[in-house]
């Protein structure tokens, strides 16, 4: 019977694709593995290096504050609806800023489950 041996770089480019890409990578490994062959030193490499891939392939940038310029009254007469756009400028800031944080954070809860805080995916 012959067997298929493939690298730990196969498997660690899996952390590169996206979501579709690497469902239909393990319905592939999985349709082959009755004749999969993995190594004790593939197991290894793969764990060793499994946050190190993700990391750089899943950047987590802090995010960055909406600049939206406030309305200023020299543009109309109207200074209530000036005030009223400006209260609405400010609102959409914050909450456009609470969700951008709230992303941030779950990525960051999402990497930590996956990986644990021990193995370096912060950096």
């Amino acid at each position: 019977m012959a067997l298929v041996f493939i690298d730990a770089n196969i498997y660690l480019n899996a952390y590169k694709r996206r979501i579709a890409k690497y469902r239909q990578l393990l319905r592939s490994l999985e349709a082959i593995s009755p004749v999969l062959f993995v190594t004790r030193s593939v197991k290894f490499e793969f764990d060793r290096n499994k946050a190190r891939v993700y990391r750089d392939n899943n950047k987590f940038q802090k995010p960055a504050e909406l600049s939206i310029p406030e309305v200023y009254p020299h543009y109309t007469e109207d200074t209530k609806q000036v005030d009223a756009l400006n209260r609405k400028i400010r609102q959409l800031k914050e909450k456009t800023n609470q969700e951008a944080k709230t992303l941030y954070d779950c990525q960051q809860e999402n990497a930590q489950k996956k990986f644990g805080s021990d193995s370096g995916w912060y950096r």
